[in-house]
């Protein structure tokens, strides 16, 4: 697996690099993929302590924040980071694909995509939401939903809604991935276990 051995260790000590990283790896092994039939992926988690394993070393470690200098470069470049990545993280150092994709969707659906708030360059104003919100609701079936209450096993309209959304969240996080791929060692993936969203119903949050 990848972990945090950079010499200047600010950029990756941090829970939001850790997530990054994990989707990294999740892209590299083609983790991710929809299960035929099931509202459910295949993506690769990580068992307690995987966190604690990729800090290593690295000090000092920060939780639900980039140290200021890198908050700054990445506002400035107006890279866009969804907040859940930000609050989103286990303390026994385990990590849920699933669990993070699914509230990602619920976030950006329930936010009308307005979900990369921690740079003033990627907040969406009040006029750039009315528009969003107009525009899903004149191309939105009345009475369809994308809830969690409504999957099913097969492609219902909360389903589709749900594809379309995580589309969206897939784009949104593709670039700075990307650019985060390129600047982290690629590690074996071997020491990560894959983890179902029914595996994960067994799990406490």
């Amino acid at each position: 697996m990848d972990r945090c051995i950079e010499e200047n260790s600010a950029c990756c000590c941090n829970n939001i690099a850790f997530a990054l990283s994990m989707l990294c790896i999740n892209c590299q092994s083609g983790g991710g993929s929809p299960v035929p039939n099931t509202w459910y992926t295949t993506g690769l988690g990580g068992p307690s302590g995987t966190y604690q394993t990729y800090l290593g070393a690295c000090s000092p470690n920060v939780n639900t924040s980039f140290p200021t200098e890198i908050q700054e470069a990445v506002c400035e470049k107006k890279i866009k980071i969804a907040d859940d990545l930000y609050t989103i993280w286990w303390p026994s150092g385990a990590w849920y694909y699933d669990y993070l994709r699914e509230h990602m969707e619920e976030d950006f659906a329930a936010n009308n995509n307005n979900t990369f708030t921690h740079c003033p360059s990627t907040t969406l104003n009040a006029t750039s939401s009315i528009s969003a919100q107009a525009s899903a609701t004149d191309t939105t079936s009345p009475g369809s939903t994308s809830t969690a209450s409504t999957k099913s096993s097969s492609l219902s309209g909360g389903a589709t809604a749900a594809v379309a959304v995580g589309a969206v969240v897939a784009l949104a996080l593709a670039g700075f991935v990307i650019w985060f791929c390129h600047r982290r060692h690629r590690g074996s993936v071997a020491a990560i276990r894959q983890i179902t969203a029914r595996q994960m119903a067994h799990v406490g949050y």
